[in-house]
């Protein structure tokens, strides 16, 4: 079963069974291809946490499934506020192309994550500013437009 969790554009579901067959369903309604495993911990070098936590965009949503541990999407609402979304075990949640965020890890300084994409993998963050960005547009006209309307 799953079950959405913010009242945000930013659907978050916690897969209350990990089963591959639910997972499976939202890759394939999101038309996903591709997927790579990711850990930052701020003990490795080799996954720069500090460029997760800068705030930031991308030109594709940005689809995540919690394996192990827990951690911090930080999202902006139609106010420009910081909206604090956990995710821990279990959690998927989509981010839409264009909307400014950051993630951080909580005080276990763990999570295990698998990305996924549609198309090729591209993980190239849009640091802020980039409010003339065709992306950041579309996301501004179709959330937040709506939104204050």
């Amino acid at each position: 079963m799953l079950h959405a969790r913010t009242p945000l554009p930013i659907p978050v579901w916690h897969l209350v069974t990990l089963k591959a067959g639910a997972v499976v369903a939202h890759a394939e309604e999101r038309k996903v291809e591709k997927y790579t495993s990711i850990t930052p911990n701020p003990c490795l070098r080799f996954v720069p946490i500090k460029t997760f936590f800068e705030e930031h965009l991308h030109t594709d949503e940005e689809i995540r499934l919690v394996q192990e541990g827990s951690g911090y999407f930080d999202v902006r609402d139609h106010q420009d506020r910081w909206v604090r979304i956990e995710v821990v075990k279990g959690d998927l949640i989509v981010l839409p192309a264009g909307i400014y965020h950051r993630f951080t890890l909580d005080s276990k300084n763990y999570i295990k994550a698998l990305r996924l994409f549609v198309g090729e993998p591209v993980w190239t963050p849009i640091n802020r500013p980039a409010d003339d960005h065709p992306k950041r547009v579309q996301y501004l006209e179709a959330f937040i437009v709506k939104a204050t309307a």
